[in-house]
């Protein structure tokens, strides 16, 4: 993997060198920062890179995790505990002892129970948070705490 992402650096800086004129090759501003992040996916045999601000969200498998981008999978032997503090700059939290979400996909959020979430992805797909991760859920988005409901006594 590595050997990898210094071949895709190479092909790169070649790329720059080849341009006759001065003007520097823009990148997409979310790509640009401390906070870009490249991952390695694999799918029917190839390796993939994946932007970390295009995955939407990384569910843990046993060793392994699969990257969903869309309506593709990408599989990859890393694990969520690992990606979570790798990939907490880029905007993921974890919601469940077996997901890491991506905030920046989230289309809406529902309340569910006491504690828990319904994320709806704007690709369709619809995660439930545990109530372990309630305040990590709360710390990580501006959403505001419903306070509890109890009788007066």
């Amino acid at each position: 993997m590595v050997r990898m992402l210094q071949a895709i650096n190479a092909h790169e800086r070649s790329q720059l060198l080849r341009r006759q004129d001065s003007t520097p090759i823009a990148e997409p501003p979310s790509r640009v920062g401390p906070t870009f992040k490249l991952l390695m996916g694999e799918r029917e045999h190839r390796l993939y890179p994946l932007y970390a601000d295009s995955i939407d969200y990384i569910e843990s498998e046993g060793n392994y995790v699969t990257i969903h981008v869309g309506a593709a999978k990408y599989l990859s032997r890393d694990s969520i505990k690992r990606l979570a503090g790798e990939l907490a700059a880029n905007g993921f939290i974890r919601i469940q002892r077996s997901l890491l979400l991506n905030i920046r996909s989230i289309s809406y959020v529902e309340a569910v129970g006491r504690g828990t979430f319904a994320f709806t992805l704007c690709s369709g797909a619809c995660l439930q948070s545990s109530a372990s991760y309630r305040d990590a859920i709360f710390r990580a988005l501006p959403m505001r705490r419903i306070p509890s409901r109890r009788q007066p006594a």
